[in-house]
């Protein structure tokens, strides 16, 4: 996988307030994976973001889907609770080449249903993913958490201070796989593969070119 800028491109944008949230949940020939990570994500948006007590418990709601195939399960809700439930097939991206994007004022600390903001990156710019930076330190791609291995160390990095603290992220983390780290773009020389994690990809494992 590619990186196509050595230095971050500046991206100003003006976040709107969204009060809604979704989860994304993988679905694989009737098997529900990780849920105890996503619901304890949903209990703590209702505590910490709308400061109410939790309304939602995906195992009752994620009812009645494929029994075949890989799908991702999407759920809406807001503070009186689900909103929609969709179920959707999926087949992973293909990701060539990466673009470093600077957002200085990005909030992305929820799993908000507006995502204006990667969609206006994704016109802007030319690449076939984005990670961005705040302040130069990296974050996140625009659909997963990232990692970085160390050529030297021999050990995957993190960055600290993710936009979004993921489930496959958590569960990364927790097993020890993963060391959180502030990572700025600069030192990117020094890492020779990266990872993007998400609920659907897993651990996503590329070689980084050039």
């Amino acid at each position: 996988m590619k990186i196509l800028n050595k230095e971050p491109l500046l991206f100003e944008y003006k976040q709107k307030i969204c009060r809604e949230l979704f989860e994304t949940v993988k679905i694989e020939n009737g098997k529900i994976y990780n849920l105890k990570f996503h619901q304890k994500r949903v209990e703590n948006a209702y505590k910490y973001f709308f400061k109410s007590k939790c309304k939602l418990n995906l195992a009752e709601v994620i009812q009645d889907f494929p029994k075949k195939n890989l799908y991702r399960a999407k759920i809406i809700y807001n503070i009186q609770g689900l909103a929609d439930i969709s179920y959707y097939i999926y087949s992973k991206r293909e990701i060539k080449n990466l673009m470093l994007i600077e957002v200085p004022n990005i909030d992305y600390s929820y799993k908000y249903l507006n995502r204006e903001i990667f969609e206006k990156i994704n016109k802007k710019f030319n690449a076939d993913e984005f990670i961005i930076t705040k302040n130069g330190y990296l974050t996140d791609a625009t659909i997963a958490n990232t990692a970085f291995y160390h050529t030297q160390k021999r050990q995957w990095h993190t960055p600290d201070k993710p936009l979004l603290y993921g489930t496959t992220l958590d569960r990364h983390i927790k097993s020890k796989k993963l060391k959180p780290k502030q990572i700025h773009y600069k030192d990117l020389k020094n890492y020779s593969k990266i990872a993007l994690l998400n609920a659907m990809a897993g651990f996503w494992e590329c070689r980084i070119e050039g």
